[in-house]
C-alpha cells in the first residue's frame, strides 16, 4: 500500500510510478489510511510525506496501532518535506 497526495508530483514519481513497475502481487494507492483495505493484507505501507497529526492519514500514534494490529512494515519517505 503506498500513501501520499494523489495531486502530488512526489508522490505520482517517488511512489507511485515506480511501484507501478515491480513485480508484485497487488499494490493500493491512496491518499487516506483505510482500515478495511488494510485487513486484506500488505506486507509493507509506504507512506509519503503525511504522517503528522494534521494529516488525513491518522495521527501516528493510530498508524502504529494499525501497524501492530496487522503486522505491516512501516517505510515514511519525508526526504524534500523539511
Amino acid at each position: 500500500m503506498a500513501i501520499g497526495d494523489r495531486f502530488s508530483g512526489v508522490s505520482y514519481h517517488r511512489l507511485f510510478l515506480p511501484i507501478a513497475f515491480l513485480k508484485r502481487e497487488k499494490a493500493f494507492f491512496t491518499d487516506t489510511l483505510y482500515e478495511k483495505e488494510l485487513e486484506t493484507g500488505y506486507d509493507i505501507v509506504l507512506i509519503n510525506r503525511c504522517i503528522f497529526e494534521e494529516s488525513k492519514v491518522k495521527p501516528l500514534h493510530e498508524v502504529m496501532k494499525s501497524k501492530a494490529n496487522y503486522g505491516f512494515k512501516l517505510v515514511v519517505d519525508i526526504d524534500d518535506y523539511w
